[in-house]
């Protein structure tokens, strides 16, 4: 189990937790700049959630030359399973 996830309690994750994260600002070189959490059911899956989208890697925006952009990615889930 990850770090994140032993300081949930016992009953807080019941079967599986679905969290939209929406949006995730993208710096140019792929790294998230922001990200908010739309709806945080509590027990600490929003965090989680934030968490969880802050550490990954995106592909940026490019321009018409293939110049990379800084931007807003779509919403996206995050899903806790037991």
């Amino acid at each position: 189990m990850t770090p994140i996830l032993k300081e949930f309690r016992a009953g807080s994750l019941r079967r599986y937790k679905r969290i939209e994260v929406n949006p995730v600002m993208v710096r140019a070189d792929g790294t998230p700049e922001s990200v908010r959490v739309v709806a945080d059911p509590g027990h600490g899956f929003g965090r989680a959630a934030r968490q969880c989208a802050m550490r990954q890697r995106y592909e940026p925006a490019q321009d018409r030359e293939g110049h990379t952009l800084a931007g807003t990615m779509p919403p996206i889930n995050v899903t806790f399973r037991r």
